[in-house]
C-alpha cells in the first residue's frame, strides 16, 4: 500500500486499500504512519540545501 502513497498520495493509497480489501483499522494506521514519517522526511529535505549553505558561509 505504501508504494501507492508514494506514487500517487493519501488518495491512492486509500483506493488501493480498498481493493485489497484492508479493515478501517490498517488503513488509518498506515495514514498516519506515513503522516509521521513522509511530514518531517519531506520538511528536512526541502530544508537541508539551506542548511548546508548556511553552514559553509
Amino acid at each position: 500500500m505504501f508504494v501507492a502513497t508514494y506514487t500517487g498520495g493519501t488518495p491512492n493509497l486509500t483506493t488501493f486499500a480498498t481493493v485489497l480489501d484492508a479493515s478501517h483499522q490498517t488503513i488509518a494506521a498506515a495514514n498516519a504512519s506515513d503522516y509521521v514519517i513522509a511530514t518531517p522526511l519531506t520538511n528536512f529535505m526541502l530544508a537541508a540545501p539551506a542548511m548546508l549553505k548556511a553552514s559553509k558561509a
